[in-house]
């Protein structure tokens, strides 16, 4: 009677999960964000081991955190941007080859 389980549908509601603060043998911060590629969360994570300890580390962490939960929030996703850029160059590439061999070709017939 009471065999079936009720299964709750899950619900994602930010494609993020908050930037959080590591300390340990290295100091950093991380967080998970949705890749837009394969569908799945990917971590990222910013070393603050480059700061000195104690204020200064501190006082750069929380800054860089609040920085990054509000990009987050407006939608910022480092995984676009990159897919993007890498596109962009592709096409660049591609076109700068095409002029290149066009200009080879008018080079021989002007001869």
């Amino acid at each position: 009677m009471f065999s079936q389980k009720i299964k709750k549908p899950q619900i994602e509601l930010l494609p993020f999960t908050p930037p959080k603060r590591h300390d340990g043998k290295s100091s950093y911060i991380s967080f998970y964000i949705l890749d837009p590629v394969s569908g799945k969360r990917r971590r990222k994570k910013y070393m603050l081991d480059r700061f000195k300890k104690g204020l200064e580390r501190n006082l750069m962490a929380s800054q860089m955190m609040t920085n990054l939960y509000t990009k987050l929030m407006m939608g910022w996703n480092h995984l676009r941007t990159f897919a993007i850029s890498c596109s962009s160059s592709l096409s660049f590439v591609s076109s700068f080859s095409a002029s290149l061999s066009l200009r080879k070709i008018l080079v021989v017939y002007s001869l």
